[in-house]
C-alpha cells in the first residue's frame, strides 16, 4: 500500500516536472513571429503590425492610421479572443458642459440708494471760509548778499561746496571699486569654468582609457559580438518594398548600409534600397517579417552579465560618470 502511494506520488511529480520543462522549452525555443506592413514617408507613419506565439496562441495586433483622427488601436488576444483593447481617447466629448453643471452667476444689485441712506452715509462737508487769503512774499536771494563780498575780501568755501567735492571723490572711488570687483568676479568665474572643463576632460580621458586598455579588449570584443547577435535576431528575415535611405553625409550613409548588410543579408536582397548621399531622408513603403527566439536573447544577456571583466568596467565607468561628470 505504501509503495503504491509513493509510486503514484513519483508519477505525479514526474508529470509536473515534464510539464514545466515542456512549457520552459516552448517559451525559450518557439519563436515569436512578427510581421508589419505600412509606410513611413516624410516622417508620417501609417500601417499595421502583428505578433504571434505558438501558432497564434497569443497574439498582439497594432494598427495606426495617420488620418485626421490619428487612430491607434492595440489588441491582445488569447486563442483569438480579445482580452485587452486599448484605444486612444477621443476628444469628441471634451469641452462640453451642461447648463446644469455650469456655476451659477451671482446677481449684482444696481439699484440707486434711497434718500435716507444717502443722507446717513454722506460725510459732512465743512464750509470753506470766503475771506481773502494773504500770502507772504518769499524772501529774495538778492538781499542775502554779504556786504563783505562787495568790498573785495576773500570769501571762504561754504559747506555745500566742500560736500560737492567729497561727493565727486566718492563717485570716482565707487566707480573704480565696482570695476575692480567686476574684474575679480570675472577672474573667479573663468577659473571655475576652467576647473570644470579640466575635470570633465580628465573624466573623458579615463573613460577612453577604459576602452583602449589591453586587458579590457576581450571584454569589449565579447560585448560587441553579443550585441550584433541580438540585433541579427531582432532584424527582419524577409521583406518586400522600397527603402530610400540617406543621412546627409555620404560616409555615414555608407556605414549604415554596411551595418544593414551585416545584420540581414537576405533582407538586402529582397528589399529595394535606394541610397541618397546628398539629403537626409528615411522613407519606406512595404512589409517585413521576422522571428525572435527568447533563448537567444537570454543567452546573450547571460554571457554579458556573467563576465567579470564587463561588470568591473561597468562599475568603474559608472563611478566616473556619477562622481566626475554629473557632479
Amino acid at each position: 500500500m505504501l509503495l503504491s502511494i509513493i509510486k503514484w506520488i513519483g508519477i505525479v511529480l514526474l508529470v509536473l516536472l515534464g510539464l514545466i520543462l515542456l512549457i520552459l522549452g516552448l517559451v525559450l525555443f518557439v519563436p515569436v513571429r512578427y510581421k508589419a506592413q505600412g509606410s513611413f514617408i516624410s516622417g508620417v507613419p501609417d500601417g499595421k503590425a502583428h505578433a504571434g506565439w505558438l501558432l497564434d496562441f497569443l497574439q498582439l495586433d497594432a494598427v495606426y492610421r495617420s488620418d485626421a483622427d490619428q487612430h491607434f488601436e492595440l489588441v491582445f488576444k488569447v486563442l483569438g479572443i480579445p482580452v485587452r483593447k486599448n484605444n486612444e481617447p477621443s476628444d469628441d466629448n471634451e469641452g462640453i458642459t451642461s447648463d446644469e453643471e455650469s456655476p451659477s452667476q451671482t446677481s449684482i444689485d444696481i439699484r440707486p440708494p434711497e434718500d435716507d441712506e444717502l443722507s446717513l452715509d454722506a460725510p459732512a462737508v465743512k464750509e470753506e471760509s470766503s475771506g481773502p487769503v494773504h500770502a507772504e512774499p518769499a524772501p529774495s536771494d538778492s538781499h542775502a548778499v554779504n556786504s563783505e563780498t562787495a568790498s573785495g575780501e576773500a570769501v571762504p568755501l561754504s559747506e555745500d561746496d566742500t560736500h560737492r567735492d567729497e561727493e565727486g571723490e566718492n563717485v570716482f572711488a565707487g566707480f573704480f571699486r565696482r570695476v575692480s570687483e567686476t574684474c575679480k568676479d570675472i577672474s573667479v568665474t573663468l577659473k571655475a569654468v576652467y576647473r570644470v572643463i579640466r575635470q570633465k576632460c580628465e573624466a573623458a580621458s579615463k573613460l577612453i582609457n577604459l576602452y583602449t586598455a589591453s586587458e579590457n579588449a576581450p571584454a569589449f570584443k565579447l560585448l560587441k559580438k553579443m550585441l550584433f547577435r541580438v540585433l541579427r535576431e531582432l532584424a527582419p528575415k524577409k521583406g518586400s518594398g522600397k527603402l530610400i535611405l540617406g543621412t546627409g553625409d555620404p560616409y555615414t550613409t555608407a556605414q549604415v548600409l554596411e551595418i544593414l548588410l551585416l545584420l540581414s543579408p537576405s533582407l538586402i536582397r529582397q528589399v529595394e534600397i535606394v541610397p541618397d548621399f546628398d539629403h537626409e531622408i528615411h522613407d519606406f513603403d512595404g512589409s517585413l517579417r521576422g522571428a525572435v527566439r527568447i533563448a537567444v536573447l537570454l543567452w546573450a544577456a547571460a554571457r554579458v552579465l556573467l563576465n567579470k571583466r564587463i561588470r568591473l568596467i561597468y562599475k568603474q565607468a559608472k563611478t566616473i560618470v556619477q562622481q566626475e561628470i554629473l557632479n
